[in-house]
């Protein structure tokens, strides 16, 4: 699967909701380098780490049908 700049992925074992920030580090030219917050405390700070793909999916929100109960 490939990734592209502001992709929300999680990892595929699970985890926060991620953005992808760019692909590729000096280390490795195929890592998906992620942005994603964490609650410190009472801050909420932002993290970054690199990935390989294979550990990604892409997120998909899914749609929550709500009904209207009329009495």
């Amino acid at each position: 699967m490939s990734f592209e700049p502001g992709d929300v992925v999680v990892l595929k074992s699970g985890g926060p909701k991620m953005t992808v920030s760019h692909i590729g580090t000096q280390y490795d030219d195929r890592a998906v380098v992620c942005i994603w917050f964490e609650d410190v405390g009472k801050k909420n700070v932002q993290k970054s780490g690199d990935f390989p793909a294979a550990t990604l999916k892409k997120f998909e929100r899914h749609a929550i049908a709500v009904r209207r109960i009329i009495r």
